[in-house]
């Protein structure tokens, strides 16, 4: 049994309304986690024309954030209590991605490219997938030193979607780095700690988590139920 804090709701509620969600705030908050989830659900809707790419600075950073929660979550709902089938299983000669399990009754299922990768983005390329449904998470979006490669990744993966989704996480740099183009407020806005949510100049929601506000700060009495 998984509950979720009201921080982790948040995370899912923004997701739901915006298709580039980018949150910057403290550690531990459960970014990760989230992440992760939304990842495996949206693969789960429609598996055989879904891509979903996971990915960080490099695959030592990655194994450390989003993509253990994935594993660690896909292997749960794969062993569910109630027994309800979930497609798709961990590559066994590649830990970094999730693939449709071979059905003689669906071509689709072969399609390496429909699956949930883990992708180092300083590393090489991100080609478009070509699919109808296209997701790319990145954890941590401060680690990510090639922020040119990511920008022009971002156009060519959604090259012939049906839809794209982008959400990523990061601590927040200095207004001045390249990395915060991506939550630099839009129009001059003037964003201070209490800031909780504003639109970014590239379009992006940008959702502020301070730790200072985290759910059980506010009430210490919640730490027993996260």
């Amino acid at each position: 049994h998984v509950k979720m804090s009201p921080w982790t709701r948040q995370i899912v509620h923004d997701f739901a309304v915006e298709d580039k969600y980018a949150m910057i705030g403290c550690g531990s908050c459960g970014k990760s986690y989230a992440m992760a989830a939304l990842g495996i659900i949206y693969w789960l809707t429609d598996p055989y024309h879904t891509t979903v790419i996971i990915g960080s600075a490099t695959l030592k950073d990655l194994s450390t954030r989003a993509w253990a929660p994935t594993l660690l979550l896909f292997s749960s709902l794969k062993n569910n209590v109630a027994g309800v089938p979930i497609p798709g299983k961990v590559l066994a000669s590649n830990q970094y991605a999730i693939v449709n399990e071979k059905d003689a009754t669906a071509a689709e299922s072969i399609d390496v490219k429909s699956a949930i990768q883990g992708r180092a983005l300083d590393e090489g390329r991100i080609y478009g997938t070509h699919n109808s449904w296209v997701m790319l998470v990145v954890d941590e979006l401060a680690l990510v030193t090639d922020i040119a490669a990511l920008k022009k990744a971002l156009t060519n993966i959604r090259l012939g979607t049906l839809g794209f989704k982008f959400i990523s996480a990061a601590n927040p740099d200095p207004w001045d780095s390249p990395r915060s183009e991506f939550y630099l407020p839009e129009n001059g806005q003037k964003v201070d700690v209490d800031t909780g949510a504003w639109r970014s100049s590239m379009g992006y929601f940008v959702r502020h988590f301070d730790g200072l506000k985290s759910p059980v700060v506010l009430d210490p009495k919640m730490k027993d139920e996260y």
